[in-house]
């Protein structure tokens, strides 16, 4: 079921989107899609399954179960070292609005399945991937946004 939005019966672009893909494919295929952090504008949020840096659409409800997360797949692409080799190149490139995608978005990406470790109580990995976050992706290369750092208070308190 999709409810309509921003005047009633409209719908957002993306999930007019997803919907034509969905009648289109009929899960013959999977369904993959990445999205900026806490985009309300998403009808199928309880259906994403994290796979590192993008989700998968799956035809049952993951959200706040442990089908959540596939730990295999984060652990190979959204926390592989690898794949951040060339995260210096924001300050050479400056383009902000890349940049702020990129780096908040992973970020909140990492800091998604921390709050997920945190919940089914493995407070050492969730502390090891906590410290892990700013090696990958440098502070001192990309600053915080207001928003990571309110939400990295939290974090920190519950890890303690």
């Amino acid at each position: 079921e999709v409810s309509g939005k921003y005047g009633g019966e409209s719908l957002w672009i993306g999930t007019a989107a997803v919907i034509n893909i969905l009648e289109n494919n009929k899960f013959k295929r999977p369904i993959f899609c990445a999205f900026p952090f806490e985009d309300d504008m998403f009808d199928f949020k309880d259906y994403l399954k994290c796979e590192g840096f993008v989700s998968r659409l799956m035809t049952y409800k993951v959200n706040s179960t442990s089908m959540a997360f596939d730990i295999n797949k984060i652990q190979a692409s959204l926390l592989n070292p690898k794949n951040y080799l060339n995260f210096n190149d924001i300050k050479l490139h400056s383009q902000p609005r890349a940049n702020f995608f990129f780096a908040d978005n992973r970020r909140h990406l990492i800091l998604d399945y921390i709050e997920y470790l945190i919940s089914i109580n493995k407070l050492p990995e969730a502390k090891s991937i906590y410290l892990k976050m700013d090696s990958l992706m440098p502070t001192a290369t990309f600053p915080l946004s207001d928003d990571l750092k309110k939400r990295l208070l939290k974090i920190e308190k519950l890890l303690q």
